[in-house]
């Protein structure tokens, strides 16, 4: 493989300082508590469900079934016959109960068992229906709004960056790469930062069980004197990137071949892809989240096959696929005795319109339902089945009404199943919108069950909030945040130490010495925009590291 090739589709880009020798610029993960043991082992995987999945006909409005037929005449889930679609769970209220893809059977027993919730009625608002742009907006946390339209990062960056600074990339901070994408090629805008490149390991093409060997010496030798500049800053950044590369690709293989499987999966490549999951997990790997795909959603034909009944075709291909690897992956992380780790969310661009469009097959719409699988689930359906009189000609029958924004959905999920403070949830996905909406108001509090929620005594919170006004952290305050050419520290109860602004490549901008119980300032003059972390090294051998945008 070419060392182009490399960086191109699996390189370890940093987002957070790099370490110098002597370990200058060290950065932190998030602590917790002794009787918070166990948070830190927690996994997410996305599956993204690529081109818009149909969720009229993953799970049908039984209330409404009549409605629903007379708008898919030929493409609609029978109410009876072997082909019907299958009550989840008829306890609930008449105006909640969903009917169930038969292609999604295997998914009852977990709904059954507590581990499934769906969510309805998901979108953003001003919603678009360009697979490309509707993809970036729920990969970098936006919406249609003006405001939120253009977001030039990634809201798990943003999420890492504020949770592991510098760790991204940096295994002498953390020993697994923070995020793992398979599958696609392309790296994902969910890992994308604003301050450096991207996030995530791509494994798509690779053999993981010789991870090391396809990367190792691909270098050459290392450059020795490195200029004292932004040239400079980029030579380290390209010699970090070859290091992390190889010490990464050793901590991959070394999982993989220590984990094991204990189920038997499909024969499917989303399949094969949560097969890897549940193997580097159970062999150590300590990744936090993975991204796995299916593609083949944007089903304007062929969707259903008429000749052998609706419920099959394209779409029941793809949701028997989506099914049986999920309730295998399940069985294997069970078996492996791991299942308290993870909590597995689909997502899809947008959905499909709720009218059929001539050619057995359905167009670009709004809303759509997700599916949460997990053991530290509720278990429930949240939100009601969406009002099919809303779609007519006069809005060229879409659902557009929203009862859950994707964003609060995730931003529950890294508070009640990671243990993210509020301020990092804030920044994450709420910073840019409106106001008026704050995660406090919409947050699903019914999502993970009360045995699992990460309780407020054992949130983290490593992120130091930017703005004009002093903050208060862990002894120190820093002022302002941003700054432009000097920024002021306070110190409480700190000893003498050194103080130190370091670029996110690792290189010291400026330091000083500084005395116990002082107010210091650094003054770094005209130096690029961007982000820098101030550091202060105390002679009692404590240490703090803060995150500082220089504008």
């Amino acid at each position: 493989m070419k060392r182009r090739d490399f960086i191109k589709y699996g390189s370890l880009a940093s987002i957070g300082t790099a370490f110098l020798p002597n370990g200058n610029c060290q950065t932190f993960s998030p602590l917790y508590l002794q009787s918070c043991a166990g948070i830190n082992e927690r996994v997410i995987v996305l599956i993204r469900l690529i081109g818009g999945n149909d969720g009229i006909n993953t799970i049908i409005p039984i209330d409404q079934y009549s409605s629903y037929a007379n708008l898919r005449p030929t493409i609609r889930i029978p109410d009876s016959g072997t082909d019907a679609y299958i009550n989840l769970d008829p306890t609930l209220p008449v105006q909640d109960q969903v009917g169930l893809n038969p292609a999604l059977l295997p998914l009852k027993n977990l709904y059954d068992s507590g581990m499934m919730t769906v969510i309805q009625g998901v979108k953003y608002p001003n919603q678009d229906r360009s697979h490309f742009k509707s993809t970036d907006l729920w990969m970098s946390g936006g919406d249609g709004t003006n405001l939120n339209n253009n977001l030039g990062s990634g809201w798990l960056a943003r999420f890492f960056e504020s949770s592991y600074p510098g760790a991204a990339g940096n295994p002498n901070v953390y020993a697994s790469p923070l995020a793992i994408q398979l599958a696609e090629k392309k790296p994902a805008m969910l890992f994308h930062s604003d301050h450096t490149h991207g996030i995530s390991t791509n494994l798509s093409g690779q053999d993981v069980s010789g991870y090391y060997s396809v990367v190792s010496g691909i270098g050459g030798a290392p450059i020795t004197n490195i200029p004292s500049s932004d040239h400079g800053d980029m030579l380290s950044y390209i010699m970090q990137v070859e290091q992390n590369s190889n010490v990464y690709s050793q901590a991959i293989s070394n999982a993989f071949n220590a984990g094991n499987n204990q189920a038997t999966y499909p024969t499917f490549d989303l399949a094969d892809q949560l097969k890897t999951v549940a193997r580097l997990v159970h062999g150590g790997l300590q990744t936090k989240v993975f991204l796995v795909s299916l593609n083949g959603f944007d089903t304007h034909d062929a969707q259903v096959d008429p000749t052998t009944g609706t419920s099959a075709g394209r779409h029941a291909v793809l949701l028997d696929t989506l099914s049986q690897s999920i309730a295998a992956f399940f069985q294997d992380i069970q078996a492996l005795g791991i299942e308290d780790k993870f909590l597995v969310s689909t997502f899809s661009e947008f959905g499909r319109k709720v009218q059929e469009n001539g050619n057995y097959g359905t167009d670009h719409g709004g809303v759509a339902p997700m599916f949460i699988f997990g053991k530290g689930l509720s278990g429930v359906v949240l939100g009601t089945n969406v009002d099919l009189s809303e779609a007519d000609q006069s809005n060229n029958y879409q659902i557009e009404t929203m009862q859950y924004d994707y964003r609060s959905i995730f931003a529950t999920i890294i508070q009640d199943w990671l243990g993210a403070d509020t301020s990092i949830v804030d920044y994450t996905l709420f910073d840019n919108n409106d106001t008026t909406v704050t995660f406090t108001q919409s947050k699903l509090n019914s999502l993970i069950s009360s045995n699992y929620k990460v309780t407020p005594n054992c949130y983290f919170n490593n992120f130091i909030i930017t703005g004009t006004e002093k903050q208060v952290d862990n002894n120190l305050i820093l002022y302002p945040n941003p700054a432009k050419d000097q920024v002021h520290i306070q110190f409480e109860d700190i000893q003498s130490g050194t103080l130190r602004l370091c670029t996110t490549m690792g290189r010291v901008v400026v330091e000083k010495r500084v005395k116990q119980s002082s107010t210091s300032s650094l003054y770094f003059g005209n130096i690029p925009t961007g982000h820098y972390f101030v550091h202060f090294n105390g002679q009692d051998g404590y240490s703090i590291t803060k995150e500082i945008t220089v504008h």
